[in-house]
């Protein structure tokens, strides 16, 4: 469960940071009169890169936390909260 949240947050922080770098740089990139074809495919491949990296981080960094409830017990964890 905290895996899931943990990249599902990602994944909505990463499109989020995305589209918010992707609307200056699609303007800068349109009136620098390149094709809207060349602009559409570098936005779907720098989506899947900034997507991709926030999975990966997201897995990697919640894995030792959900060890750590996963070995623990129901009365230890309300023990110490």
């Amino acid at each position: 469960m905290v895996v899931g949240e943990a990249i599902f947050i990602s994944i909505l922080g990463g499109f989020c940071g995305y589209v918010i770098i992707q609307i200056p740089m699609t303007l800068n990139q349109t009136i620098a009169h390149l094709g809207a074809w060349q602009v559409l495919a570098s936005s779907l491949t720098n989506l899947l890169y900034v997507l991709g990296s926030a999975v990966t981080i997201a897995a990697v960094f919640s894995l030792y936390p959900a060890w750590r409830m996963a070995v623990q017990t129901v009365m230890e964890v309300l023990r110490h909260d």
